[in-house]
C-alpha cells in the first residue's frame, strides 16, 4: 500500500507540472499572441514610397523612390500580403521646414493589425529647398557622325519651344541649356522628325538630375539638304597603244556621276572626275568594266556611281 501511495503522489505530481505548463503556454499565447510557430517574417522589396509635403511651396532632395520592407506575423496573412501588396509606405512632411538632415519615419497604411512592419531605411533623412520654377528654351542637337556624307542639317526645330523646370533653386540657377536629344542610331539622309529627350546641363555639360520638368520628351524636326552635284567623268590614259595601233574612238557609260562632300566649300573646289584607262597592250576593240571614279582631293567624299564601263575603238595605222 505504501508503494503505491508513493506512485499515485509522483502520478499526481507529474500531472500538476504538465498542467502547469500547458497553462502557462495558453497564457503566453493570449498576452503575446505573436510569439508562436506560427508567424514568419519576410522582406518585400522596392515598396514604393509616397510623399507628402506642399509640392508647390517646397522641393524635396533625399528621398528614394522606393522601400525595402520587413513585415513579420502570422503565416497565413504575410503570405497573402506578399501576393497582394496592397499595402502602403508613407512618408509625411507636411510639418517639415527649410533645411538639411531632417529624419522621418517611414509609415505604413493598410496592413492586418496583426503584421509589424518596417522599412530600410527605417528614417528616411530629407533636405528641404524653396521650390523655384522657371521657363527655357530647347535647343534640339542632331549628332554630326548620323549624318551620311554629302548631307547636311539646315534647320532644327521642336514642337514645343521651351519647358517649364521646377526644382531646388540652386539647381535652377546652375541649367545652362536644356538640349532636346534623340536616342536613334540610324544614318540620316532626308528631313525627319525624331522623339528626343530632354536633358538639363550646367555649364560643363554634367547632367542636373534633381529638378521636375513639366515633360521630359519633345518631338525634333529635322530639314536635311544634299551636298552634291553632277560632274563629268574625265578619262585619265596610263600608257600607249603599241605600235601600229591608234585610237579610234573611246566612251564612257555614265559619262557624269554624282559627288557628294562633307561641306559646300569642299564640294565648290571640285570640278569633275576622273577614271584611268590603261591602254597597254590594247589591239582591238575592247570593254572595260568596273573602272573606279576617283576625285583629286584629299577630303572625304562619295561617288553615287563608284565604277563606270568603258569602251575601246582601234585600227592598223
Amino acid at each position: 500500500m505504501k508503494n503505491n501511495t508513493s506512485y499515485l503522489k509522483l502520478l499526481s505530481l507529474l500531472i500538476a507540472v504538465l498542467l502547469f505548463f500547458s497553462v502557462n503556454d495558453n497564457l503566453t499565447s493570449i498576452i503575446n499572441p505573436k510569439d508562436n510557430s506560427n508567424h514568419t517574417t519576410t522582406w518585400i522589396r522596392q515598396v514604393p514610397l509616397e510623399v507628402t509635403y506642399d509640392k508647390d511651396k517646397y522641393y524635396v532632395l533625399g528621398v528614394p523612390d522606393t522601400v525595402d520592407v520587413k513585415i513579420t506575423g502570422p503565416v497565413a496573412k504575410i503570405q497573402k500580403e506578399n501576393v497582394d501588396r496592397k499595402f502602403k509606405a508613407k512618408l509625411n512632411l507636411t510639418n517639415i521646414e527649410l533645411g538639411d538632415d531632417q529624419k522621418i519615419k517611414v509609415e505604413f497604411e493598410g496592413l492586418d493589425s496583426s503584421i509589424e512592419a518596417v522599412s530600410e531605411p527605417e528614417f528616411i533623412t530629407a533636405s528641404v529647398r524653396k521650390r523655384v520654377t522657371k521657363e527655357f528654351s530647347i535647343v534640339p542637337v542632331v549628332k554630326n557622325e548620323r549624318l551620311l556624307l554629302g548631307h547636311a542639317v539646315t534647320a532644327t526645330t521642336t514642337n514645343n519651344p521651351t519647358v517649364k523646370i521646377s526644382g531646388a533653386e540652386e539647381s535652377i540657377n546652375n541649367i545652362y541649356e536644356v538640349r532636346a536629344e534623340s536616342d536613334a542610331k540610324t544614318k540620316i539622309n532626308s528631313s525627319v522628325n525624331e522623339e528626343a529627350k530632354l536633358i538639363a546641363y550646367d555649364r560643363n555639360f554634367n547632367k542636373i538630375e534633381d529638378i521636375d520638368m513639366e515633360r521630359t520628351t519633345t518631338t525634333i524636326n529635322i530639314s536635311v539638304e544634299n551636298i552634291e552635284k553632277t560632274l563629268p567623268v574625265s578619262i585619265n590614259h596610263i600608257g600607249e597603244l603599241p605600235p601600229g595601233y591608234s585610237l579610234e574612238s573611246i566612251t564612257i557609260e555614265p559619262e557624269s556621276v554624282v559627288l557628294r562632300t562633307e561641306s559646300k566649300e569642299t564640294l565648290a573646289t571640285i570640278e569633275e572626275v576622273f577614271v584611268d584607262v590603261e591602254l597597254s597592250g590594247i589591239t582591238q576593240d575592247t570593254e572595260l568594266s568596273n573602272l573606279k571614279v576617283y576625285a583629286n582631293t584629299t577630303s572625304p567624299y562619295s561617288v553615287e556611281s563608284s565604277t563606270v564601263k568603258v569602251k575601246i575603238k582601234v585600227r592598223k595605222t
